[in-house]
């Protein structure tokens, strides 16, 4: 009985480590290594601006209790089935929102859910919609969001319940949206 039971702790601490594998940034970048990339030509900030209406990001966004929705502060909170999340703060300042991130970063954290540092933005990031968006039109989004005024201080941490609050386990949040299908990504024309 012990050996079964041994066993069977073996086999859930391997089916554990191979979840956390599997759901892993660095994997999704070894079996996706290839994506469109931005063009080295410039931004075009009228183009960022209608993706960041379109895209209602000052909805999120915005620092509560103001009313210019271009003060992208965050600190809204969001209940789900997960718990609360607390909107980041995504204006251009360097120390507390995306200032000091590369395109690649944030182009990276639109598409696939990670982080400037590599972590899981879970379970809420990356939603499908925003997977399937160029990159020339997310270069273009960041550059306009850059164009924004600069807004000190971060939001407070997500509380989310179990085992959404768990980083690993929860890392399927971004795995399951994580599965563009390229031949469906729409190309706007110039």
């Amino acid at each position: 009985m012990r050996r079964l039971l041994a066993l069977a702790g073996l086999l859930c601490v391997l089916g554990f480590a191979g979840y956390l594998v599997l759901t892993a940034p660095f994997t999704w970048d070894e079996l996706h290594p290839s994506r469109d990339v931005a063009d080295a030509g410039p931004p075009d900030l009228a183009n960022g601006h209608s993706l960041f209406y379109a895209g209602s990001c000052g909805t999120c966004h915005a620092s509560p209790a103001q009313k210019d929705e271009t003060h992208l502060g965050g600190g809204l909170a969001l209940t789900s089935g997960f718990g609360t999340f607390y909107m980041p703060n995504i204006s251009p300042d360097q120390a507390d929102g995306i200032g000091g991130w590369t395109t690649a970063q944030f182009i990276r954290a639109m598409r696939e859910g990670v982080s400037e540092h590599g972590d899981n933005e879970y379970p809420a990031f990356p939603y499908t919609s925003m997977q399937r968006m160029t990159a020339n039109d997310l270069r273009d989004l960041f550059a306009f969001i850059k164009t924004l005024p600069a807004v000190a201080g971060k939001a407070r941490g997500h509380d989310l319940k179990f085992p959404s609050r768990c980083g690993g386990a929860s890392a399927s949040g971004s795995s399951s949206f994580s599965t563009a299908n390229r031949s469906s990504l729409i190309h706007r024309k110039a």
